[in-house]
């Protein structure tokens, strides 16, 4: 009986070890410690630009916290809706209501992170409950469309040019105006006086 009572006490010591063992390490991937106090607050944007919940938070470039939740939420008194996140971040990290929210990427094409951006420390520090309006920003998606958009327009308007359409484009495409330059230059070399006389009124 008393041996049968030792291998249980060794089982159930094993299991909790065991168990102490999962739970540091769920904790500690998920960058979190144990009995870590920290504080939530809000921030609004038009759109969520592909982040969501779980992504990082950093501050100064220094990751400090993470998005907890990603919701979209029409205002009272507003049709258009907006998107807004649940940030948590440790309480030793204090932000001031001036603090710049954005979302950014990692590299062009990465992941999405939110960028609070310290300015100048004015206001009160941001505590549970605070509600902070984003910063838009261009993705780099709409930019990279905006450029490809820009380009074709651009090889549209020189191939219009090569064609000789418009004005400018039948100057570079008829010798008209080079043969005018060459009879103004050799002008000007016979009669240089008429550069400085004045038309008759």
């Amino acid at each position: 009986m008393e041996t049968q009572t030792r291998n249980a006490l060794k089982v159930g010591i094993l299991i909790l070890i065991f168990l102490i063992i999962l739970v540091v390490t769920v904790f500690s991937i998920t960058d979190r410690r144990l009995g870590r106090r920290g504080y939530q607050f809000t921030v609004a944007f038009p759109t969520a630009q592909g982040l969501g919940k779980g992504a990082a938070v950093q501050y100064a470039g220094v990751a400090v916290g993470e998005v907890k939740a990603v919701q979209l939420v029409t205002p009272e008194g507003s049709a258009v809706p907006e998107v807004r996140l649940t940030v948590w971040l440790p309480h030793d990290v204090r932000l001031h209501e001036d603090t710049v929210a954005k979302i950014s990427t990692f590299g062009l094409l990465g992941e999405k992170y939110l960028e609070l951006t310290p300015i100048a420390g004015q206001g009160e520090f941001i505590k549970t409950g605070t509600h902070v309006q984003g910063v838009a920003t261009a993705s780099p998606e709409d930019i990279l469309q905006q450029s490809s958009f820009a380009l074709t327009q651009f090889n549209k308007i020189l191939e219009r040019l090569a064609k000789g359409e418009g004005t400018l484009g039948k100057l570079i495409s008829t010798d008209e105006l080079h043969r005018a330059l060459i009879e103004l230059v050799e002008e000007i070399k016979r009669n240089p006086w008429r550069l400085f006389r004045k038309p008759k009124r």
